[in-house]
Parts: C-alpha cells; sequence; structure tokens
C-alpha cells in the first residue's frame, strides 16, 4: 500500500504545476502525458502505452519526458533525492499488474490526479471524444466545427496557435504533441474540408516524401547517422551511444566513420537533405561540447543546421551548402563516402591531453556485496574466455576481473531486484568484447562459445581445459 501523500497534498501539487507554468517549464507535451495517463483505465499505464497514445517514438521517450517532469515538480515540492533512484515516484507508482502486453505499469498518485483535475490540465471525457467512431474522420471537419477561419493563415482548431506562410507546415508534430489524446493526427486531417485543407504539407498522403525518410533503414544499417532537424529553428541533437553504435556499423562497411545525414521534409522536395561528411563531424562531436543534462543524465550534442551553416553549441560553425542534396550511400549516383576527409598525420602528429574538467553523470547504483560475493565464487577465472588469472603474479591477476550483469543494467528504465546468477565475471578484455555494441551486449554463453571454437592450442598461462579439449 503506497503512501499517496508521501511527497505533498493535492494543494501542494496544485502549487507545483502553477510555478512549472508560470516559469514556462510545463510545456504542452508533458500536459498530453499527463492527459493520457490520467484517463487511462483507472490511471493506470505503461510507457508503452503513453507512447502511443501521445505519439511518442517509444517507452524510452516517455521514461525520459517523464522524469523530466517528475524532477521539476518534485524540486517545488522541495524533494531533494530521486526517491528510490527515479523521479517518477514523484507523480506515480508501481501498478499491482503489468499492462495487457506484460509491460510493467504505472498508477498516477491521488494527489496527483486531483491537482490535474482542479488545474484543468486535464479532462474527464473519454479518450478520442471527438472521434465519432469512423477509422478515417470524424463527423464533419473539426475546423468547420470550430469555426475557424477558411482564410489566411491556418489556425489549430483545439488550440488557436496559428502556423507559419499559407499552410499546415508543421501540423503533424504539433497534433502528436498536443492533441493526439484526443484524435489522432490521421482522423484529423482526413476530416479536413477542402476548404480548410488547402494546399497540401507534409503528413497529406499526396505529400512528396523524402528520400531519405525512404531510405532511412539500409542506411542506418550501413552506419550512416540519419536525423531529422526541427522545421523552424533547425535544431537536431547527436547522442553518443547511437553515434558509437553508428561508427562500429560504419568500420564494419570498410569507411571510417559515419557520415551525418540531416534532413527535412516540409518542402516538397525530396532531396532536402545534407550529407556532411565523417572528416567534417568528427570535429564537431568532442568531448568538449557534449550537454550533460543536470535532470536526467543524459548526454549529447546540441546542433542547429540553417541556411547551410552546421553549429555545435560549446563548439564552431561551418559552411556545408556544398552537402546539400548530394547522393546518399544507399543510391547508385556516387556516394558521399568517396567525400569523406582521410585521416592525415604526419611523424609529428600531437595533441594536447590531460586537461582537467568537471561532468555531471548519472550513474546505476550497484551492490558491493553481490559484487564482492560474484568474485569470490569466480575462484580467479574468467567466465567468457575461462582463464585463470589467480594463478598470475602471485594472484594480483584477480584485479582484471569485472563483474558484468547479464542484464544490462544501464538499459533498465526501472530498478529490478538483482541475484548471484544474474552475474557473471569477466575480464576486462572479455568485458570489453562483451559491451562492444553498446546497445546489444554479448551473452557471456555466446562468447565463451566462439573461444572454445576458435581456440584450437593452449599456452601455459593457466588456461583451464575447457570441454573437448585435447591433451
Amino acid at each position: 500500500m503506497i503512501d499517496e501523500e508521501e511527497f505533498g497534498t493535492a494543494t501542494a501539487y496544485i502549487e507545483a504545476f502553477e510555478a512549472l507554468e508560470k516559469e514556462g517549464l510545463l510545456p504542452q507535451s508533458h500536459k498530453a502525458l499527463m492527459q493520457a495517463h490520467f484517463q487511462a483505465l483507472d490511471h493506470t499505464s505503461s510507457w508503452e502505452q503513453l507512447a502511443e497514445d501521445v505519439g511518442y517514438s517509444g517507452g524510452r521517450a516517455v521514461n525520459l519526458q517523464y522524469g523530466t517532469l517528475a524532477g521539476r515538480v518534485a524540486r517545488r515540492l522541495g524533494v531533494t533525492s530521486r526517491p528510490r533512484g527515479f523521479w517518477l515516484f514523484v507523480l506515480a507508482d508501481w501498478a499491482q499488474e503489468k499492462d495487457a502486453r506484460g509491460h510493467t505499469a504505472f498508477v498516477l498518485r491521488r494527489p496527483v490526479i486531483e491537482a490535474l483535475r482542479r488545474l484543468g490540465i486535464v479532462r474527464d471525457e473519454p479518450r478520442h471524444a471527438l472521434n465519432s467512431g469512423d477509422p478515417r474522420s470524424p463527423s464533419q471537419c473539426v475546423c468547420c466545427e470550430h469555426n475557424t477561419p477558411k482564410q489566411g493563415p491556418r489556425i489549430c482548431p483545439l488550440c488557436g496557435h496559428q502556423f507559419r506562410g499559407d499552410g499546415w507546415d508543421g501540423i503533424d508534430a504539433h497534433w502528436r504533441s498536443r492533441h493526439h489524446v484526443l484524435m489522432t493526427y490521421e482522423q484529423f486531417w482526413h476530416s479536413l474540408c477542402g476548404a480548410h485543407k488547402g494546399r497540401v504539407v507534409r503528413g497529406d498522403s499526396s505529400a512528396m516524401d523524402s528520400v531519405v525518410g525512404k531510405l532511412r533503414k539500409d542506411l542506418e544499417r550501413r552506419g550512416e547517422y540519419v536525423v531529422r532537424a526541427n522545421i523552424s529553428s533547425g535544431w537536431f541533437a547527436v547522442f553518443p551511444r547511437t553515434w558509437t553504435t553508428r561508427t562500429d556499423a560504419a568500420h564494419r562497411d570498410g569507411r571510417e566513420g559515419p557520415n551525418l545525414i540531416v534532413y527535412r521534409t516540409n518542402s516538397g522536395n525530396s532531396r532536402d537533405h545534407y550529407v556532411i561528411p565523417w572528416g567534417i563531424v568528427r570535429d564537431f562531436l568532442v568531448d568538449d561540447t557534449v550537454t550533460h543534462s543536470e535532470v536526467n543524465g543524459s548526454r549529447r550534442w546540441n546542433l542547429t543546421l540553417k541556411n547551410g551553416r552546421l553549429h555545435v553549441t560549446h563548439g564552431s560553425t561551418k559552411e556545408v551548402s556544398e552537402y546539400y542534396g548530394v547522393p546518399l550511400l544507399t543510391e547508385d549516383k556516387g556516394t558521399p563516402a568517396a567525400r569523406q576527409a582521410p585521416l592525415e598525420f604526419d611523424d609529428n602528429f600531437s595533441v594536447l591531453e590531460g586537461t582537467a574538467r568537471e561532468a555531471t553523470v548519472l550513474a546505476r547504483s550497484r551492490s558491493r556485496k553481490l559484487r564482492d560475493l560474484a568474485l569470490k565464487r569466480s575462484n580467479g577465472i574468467c567466465e567468457a574466455c575461462d582463464t585463470d588469472f589467480s594463478v598470475l603474479l602471485g594472484g594480483k591477476g584477480v584485479h582484471v576481473l569485472q563483474v558484468h550483469h547479464r542484464r544490462q543494467l544501464a538499459l533498465q528504465e526501472i530498478p529490478k531486484p538483482t541475484s548471484p546468477d544474474d552475474l557473471a565475471v569477466v575480464c576486462a578484455n572479455c568485458h570489453a568484447i562483451i559491451h562492444a555494441d553498446p546497445l546489444n551486449a554479448v551473452p557471456v554463453d555466446s562468447l565463451r562459445d566462439q573461444w572454445c571454437r576458435e581456440r584450437t592450442g593452449r599456452s601455459a598461462l593457466g588456461l583451464k581445459r575447457l570441454p573437448g579439449d585435447t591433451a
């Protein structure tokens, strides 16, 4: 049984939300999350379900945004440390059961529910109340229903937002972030009458598709980093873990590293993209320009690409117009890979290293008791390569052994119980191989099997004899 008022009463939450609203720290995207969670059955939902309801890419995106909002609320409530390691518990708690698809679910705290209701942030009508039942459109044009003007700049019928220019540019992203819990974007767009729909915009079935969008999966498989820039500001982000994954894929493809492909989908030009070569990008994406979030510990590079000029926050700016609309790696019209600047070194090449700098990171808690128990049970032997390090350097060789979590701790969205059987003791080399792909660790048993297949002889360094070895 949870303590519903563990962090404050409904009045306290109301004051916290009002403070965030006043400071401009309660965006519509966060309100949409609250609306979707509020309208869920028994106010209980999983991150994956909320992602579908609000239009996020997946549960991890919801987890990130939920944590950001909860952290802001917590600070206004006077909560100074993450409850049980996560800010989200300020707004919600574990549900007794998982959702229908087996995902962990969370239930809103009662004071939060009351605060949202009294502030008018949420509505009590059922989800998709504007939908008449037709999967393609409501009973009439939503703009006509709300008496939205048919002439002049396009205006959102639900919130009054005015779109730039003479069309609906940006309506898909706007609708999915603000109104998706009431009606899907597709339902809204297909409801519009001819007068309100006006000229073709992105999101409409007759709009020109981006060639990058069509080829994105193949490009990423070959090691390209593909990202869509904000339509108005040109902003986009590059994440270090994904960048590392793409770099590894590019190496497997026989290239130095990934090209950075930045595209937009609003212009009607199917080739509205830049293919910025690895030789240029590598000078932008360095440790000194990484941004650290104090809210959730995430790391990323913030960049903008506007009017042909690429800029990274805390870093430099470069003209990249010559790379606009050039052929993509997977096309047959010549590839930008040939345009990659080569890595050039001379005998006197050197760089300055060792500069001290301060960084803020978020680390997962680990149990020293479990670690010590696992190391003791290993008897100094790496579970992957089967090397007995206890016989080296008078026993000091065991210091190269590390404790590995079979279920990647860094990818867990919520804390989970860990037993000794969930741990493996491996040497530093094997541990590096296991995590060569940060998002897809190699199972210890698989690596051990590969060692068994590849190794034809044994050195005198104390390697234990593996099953099937011959004398």
